[in-house]
């Protein structure tokens, strides 16, 4: 890694300012690409790393400001469409079948079929993670039957009070 002190400032510039909103970086998005695409075989980068190094330093409220600055700031940064597209596409993986963050390695990673690049040591530590997008199921088309019969049940309707409402609906007009 070359200008790796410059990397190091980014990245304490990066989680600097994810704690502290009214100092918000108008180029997160390109910092958090720059950072990303530094991403080791371990799954770590200057990111990554400066988080590990803040969540040892700090205690009380400004750790717990963190851990919140991590998942409300971080992660939907992390999730937007340019800088999703701009890292996978460096990678050449599809920005439409994955995606990418950063997340605290759980026990229900370890061992895991879907994380197999990571063992108990990394347990508790921010790693970069790829993860398939879930597929979205297609919504169930009902049919006009099935669809009458669940609004007459909803409503505690038989088949005989909707017909006397439908005959008299007929009569109205």
């Amino acid at each position: 890694m070359k200008n790796d002190k410059n990397h190091k400032k980014l990245a304490e510039t990066v989680v600097a300012s994810l704690v502290d909103a009214r100092q918000q970086s108008e180029n997160i998005g390109e910092d958090l690409i720059l950072l990303m695409d530094m991403t080791n075989e371990d799954f770590e980068n200057p990111l990554t790393e400066e988080i590990e190094k803040q969540m040892d330093i700090l205690e009380g409220n400004d750790l717990a400001e963190l851990k919140e600055s991590i998942r409300t700031e971080l992660q939907p940064r992390l999730k937007m469409k340019q800088v999703q597209s701009a890292i996978l596409d460096q990678s050449e993986i599809k920005s439409k079948t994955h995606t990418i963050t950063i997340k605290k390695v759980t026990s229900k990673m370890v061992g895991h079929k879907d994380f197999p690049q990571f063992s108990q040591e990394d347990l508790g530590k921010y790693k970069v993670i790829l993860e398939k997008k879930k597929a979205t199921p297609e919504p169930e088309v009902q049919s006009f039957e099935d669809a009458l019969q669940d609004l007459m049940d909803e409503h505690g309707k038989t088949v005989a009070d909707t017909r006397i409402a439908l005959d008299n609906l007929v009569v109205a007009e």
